[in-house]
């Protein structure tokens, strides 16, 4: 059966293998400001990734081609530098070989406590949609001014509005089967955001707020054993050092950022800083 259905997977990846292999991105800025008020927003979590799909229906998540993540200054203002060419990684079975990045990437993710959290794409055409995606990919919103409102409900309510937000970290943060290279340790890809929706999490906790679904940073937690026998050492220590070193406001705009991210040896795993240029560059 095997040795039959072969030449029918062979044949139906091949227009989709036609496409990139190779990726890079332009630089993104944009600024962040209240809906009512219009005025910018400091401190808005901003979360940028380009993820992977393939597959028979080229729907199937196969990981995070890159993965960046800052915060807005006080101006409202968050940018991310410019990345690539970096290669798709090689070792995918058959079925996955046509890994590739489609139209709609980069996804922009955005969340600062008491407002409504954003999920932002590329808005592209069936027709775009149908041909390869370039090699060169470009972010919709780069220089647009982008609106949050303010979260009118209760604090259940509010929870639960944010649940969606917790399952679309875990889809960029934690290691999918099928994402290659393997490594259980990319959640450190995006400690700002992991930290900030798990202070808003003991807020919920504190009002006896039941959500629906863990939050990333109680999940992490939850699986400290686990992460530590897979080299990625403990959770509570990287969290609790992060937040030491994050605590003074200069952290992000000084090199000290870079001496950090070498000693944690996050290099291969993590892209980052409002001005963050300095980092790739090293």
């Amino acid at each position: 059966m095997k040795n039959f259905l072969l030449p029918i997977l062979t044949a139906l990846l091949l227009p989709l293998q036609a496409c990139a292999t190779k990726y890079s991105a332009e630089p993104i800025q944009a600024r962040v400001v209240d809906a009512e008020t219009k005025q910018p927003l400091e401190d808005v979590n901003v979360v940028a990734n380009w993820q992977l799909e393939g597959g028979l229906e080229g729907g199937t998540n196969l990981g995070q081609m890159m993965v960046m993540e800052t915060v807005t200054d006080s101006a409202g203002q968050f940018s991310f530098p410019a990345w690539g060419p970096k290669a798709i990684p090689s070792g995918y079975p058959l079925e996955y070989q046509n890994a590739r990045l489609k139209d709609t990437d980069p996804q922009l993710l955005l969340f600062k406590s008491g407002y409504k959290y954003l999920a932002l794409y590329n808005r592209k055409t069936a027709e775009q949609m149908r041909g390869k995606g370039p090699s060169v990919r470009t972010s919709d919103w780069n220089g647009k001014t982008i609106e949050m409102r303010k979260f009118k409900g209760n604090l259940e309510e509010y929870a639960g509005e944010l649940s969606y937000l917790n399952i679309l970290l875990e889809n960029v943060a934690v290691l999918y089967p099928t994402e290659l290279p393997q490594n259980p340790c990319k959640w450190k890809r995006i400690p700002l955001v992991i930290l900030a929706t798990g202070k808003q999490n003991e807020v919920f906790k504190a009002n006896h707020i039941r959500f629906r679904t863990l939050g990333l940073y109680d999940r992490l937690l939850s699986n400290e054993k686990y992460y530590s026998e897979k080299g990625c050492g403990s959770v509570k220590a990287f969290f609790r050092e992060y937040e030491k070193w994050s605590s003074n406001g200069e952290f992000f705009r000084t090199g000290t950022l870079t001496a950090y991210i070498s000693w944690m040896g996050l290099y291969e795993t993590w892209a980052c800083c409002p001005y963050g240029q300095d980092f790739l560059d090293e």
